[in-house]
């Protein structure tokens, strides 16, 4: 005879997994299973609440974080996610208060907004492949990108500024714990199917900053960084 489902009671069940979760993770300095936790205020639950999605991110930066621990000269570094959340998100914020304006403009100004917004929706960037000799993307595989971005600038920000990262998976050298550590800040990925766009900043004391906006391409199910562009 089959047991009859109470949704009370699997609620319950799960609100005690998942106390039970949160409290035993608070108690190991790398989170369970190794990982560490990145979040600002206004922190946003996963998308959906499933694990692709948040394997995806993790994978995503990873990628782009042993590409940035291949620069020399930097020493042990600390990482930490970007005040920005999202990567893109001050572009979209910047699209999103032009139309807005356009909204309320007069006819005269009008015209001369669209123009604005049009060229912020469609950047041009000088797409370089990764490595010591930078050399530019080709045609066909830039515009893709342009048109990936693109795609995201005429779409309000999803507001992600959740990452977990498995710290063991990355370089030595981004996990120094010293303090006034020179730090590294990444952005969560903003993505638009198959490829992802992840910015970085380095920037030691009294040294100019090092920031780049990547682009990460999902091939035969794993990522890897296509190219990058000065943001």
């Amino acid at each position: 005879m089959g047991i009859p489902f109470s949704p009370r009671a699997a609620l319950c069940t799960f609100v005690v997994v998942g106390g039970l979760a949160t409290a035993i993770s608070a108690q190991l300095p790398g989170g369970l299973f190794g990982l560490i936790e990145m979040d600002r205020e206004g922190l946003l639950l996963m998308e959906g609440g499933g694990m692709p999605r948040e394997q995806d991110d993790r994978d995503i930066v990873t990628a782009v974080l042993a590409h940035e621990a291949q620069k020399t000269g930097r020493g042990a570094v600390c990482v930490q996610l970007a005040d920005e959340g999202e990567a893109l998100s001050s572009e979209r914020a910047e699209v999103a208060a032009l139309e807005r304006a356009i909204a309320e403009a007069r006819p005269a100004r009008r015209a001369g907004l669209v123009a604005d917004i049009e060229r912020r929706r469609n950047p041009v960037r000088a797409w370089v492949r990764p490595g010591a000799e930078a050399l530019p993307l080709g045609e066909q595989n830039a515009r893709e990108l342009s048109l990936a971005e693109a795609s995201l600038l005429g779409s309000p920000s999803s507001g992600r500024v959740d990452i977990t990262l498995d710290m063991g998976a990355l370089p030595e050298s981004l996990r120094s714990t010293a303090r006034n550590c020179p730090a590294l800040a990444f952005t969560s990925p903003a993505l638009a199917g198959e490829i992802a766009f992840v910015e970085t900043r380095f920037a030691p004391a009294g040294q100019p900053a090092d920031a780049w906006l990547y682009a990460v391409v999902r091939t035969d199910g794993r990522w890897s960084v296509e190219a990058m562009a000065r943001p």
